[in-house]
């Protein structure tokens, strides 16, 4: 299910679509499946040697400004919808 062309994700989010489950239940497998996904994918490349120093200190620098975006981007949108109201969305508010 995890390849070059993620064909595994398209089925397995319309399996989860179709099923009577809340839209929160919903969206917490798509993550759970997500994550389960991207860490097998990291001990895949780590057995393989491909998880050298240099690269895991790059995506490590890459993270905070990764963080941040997302952060802001979050702060961003939930100031856009709720203008006049402080959100619980969004930490930052």
């Amino acid at each position: 299910m995890l390849g070059a062309t993620s064909i595994g994700a398209p089925p397995v989010i319309l399996y989860l679509l179709s099923s009577p489950d809340l839209v929160a239940v919903t969206r917490a497998n798509l993550t759970l499946y997500v994550v389960v996904l991207s860490a097998a994918g990291l001990v895949m490349l780590g057995f393989t040697g491909l998880l050298d120093s240099p690269t895991i200190r790059a995506a490590a620098e890459l993270t905070i400004p990764f963080v941040g975006a997302v952060w802001a981007d979050d702060c961003s949108r939930v100031s856009r919808i709720n203008a006049f109201d402080s959100s619980p969305w969004c930490s930052c508010c």
